[in-house]
C-alpha cells in the first residue's frame, strides 16, 4: 500500500488526524471534557504541561466546547497520567472520548 493511500481519506472537521504515515504505528486520541473550562492563561499552561509529557504528539484545545483533545503514542504515556497533568489547571477533567490507534489493527 502506498503512503499517500495510507494516510489519504475524510477525516472529522473538528479535529485534525494525527498519524505517523508510511508507518504501522498510529497516534491514539483522547478527547478530555472540562464542566467549567480553564481560563485562558491556565489553558496555555495545560497545553504547555501536556505537550512536555513524552508520549504527546499533539494537542487541540476547543474552548468554546470545553474540551481538549491529546493525541498521543499510548505504548509510551496512558489516559491517568494525562489527567492528572490537566487537575491543577482547572475544573476536573473528564475522559469524553478515546480512539485507540494499536499497531495490525484497523
Amino acid at each position: 500500500m502506498s503512503k499517500h493511500r495510507r494516510c489519504s481519506g475524510a477525516y472529522d472537521s473538528m479535529w485534525k488526524m494525527i498519524a505517523t504515515c508510511g508507518s504501522d504505528k498510529e497516534a491514539s486520541r483522547a478527547e478530555i471534557g472540562f464542566d467549567a473550562f480553564p481560563c485562558g492563561p491556565c489553558a496555555a499552561e495545560a497545553d504547555r504541561a501536556l505537550k512536555s509529557l513524552a508520549g504527546v504528539t499533539e494537542i487541540v484545545v476547543d474552548p468554546a466546547v470545553r474540551r481538549i483533545a491529546v493525541h498521543f503514542d499510548a505504548e509510551r504515556i496512558g489516559i491517568p497520567l494525562i489527567l492528572s497533568t490537566l487537575e491543577p489547571f482547572g475544573a476536573k477533567p473528564r475522559v469524553v472520548s478515546v480512539v485507540s490507534r494499536m499497531k495490525g489493527v484497523v
